[in-house]
């Protein structure tokens, strides 16, 4: 063997082992960046590890409000993992589901928190505190409530 395969050889082991060292940093050392980590999951062999990573990804999205993304990934997960989640954040469900319980004669103070819930989550505060402040006038010992309401800033 010549002397300029010998070096062509071990600076390709070289420039090979320095690319190990950069997918490890990246990877597994450096899980700063979650879709990266989620995706590297879904890499993986384990047919637990890639489902973790995509329940994983779908939570991302689904906290950014990347709702059409998220949906790609449902068919792959099952039902109970994202359902809760998405019945209870996602806005157009959201919606619905307010105007539902708005339309319920004789709401509980339990129905009036569902409701603030509800309302912070569509940026209504406003109504989210006049929704907590129903529930206090029907269960005036409740203590949490007026603790839940000081959360609200009073209304100009």
């Amino acid at each position: 063997m010549s002397f300029k395969k010998v070096s062509l050889f071990y600076l390709s082991i070289g420039l090979l082992s320095g690319l190990i060292i950069l997918n490890s940093y990246f990877f597994y050392l450096n899980p700063s960046n979650p879709i990266l980590a989620a995706k590297w999951k879904m890499s993986s062999l384990s047919k637990g590890e890639q489902y973790t990573g995509r329940l994983q990804l779908w939570q991302i999205y689904a906290q950014a409000g990347d709702w059409d993304n998220a949906a790609k990934l449902e068919s792959q997960l099952d039902n109970d993992d994202y359902s809760y989640y998405k019945d209870s954040h996602q806005p157009e469900i959201v919606k619905k589901n307010l105007n539902q319980l708005m339309t319920k004669p004789n709401k509980t103070p339990d129905d009036w928190i569902q409701l603030s819930q509800y309302y912070l989550l569509i940026g209504n505060t406003i109504k989210a505190r006049e929704a907590l402040t129903q529930a206090q006038k029907l269960d005036p010992v409740r203590t949490d409530l007026e603790s839940l309401i000081q959360l609200f800033p009073l209304q100009p």
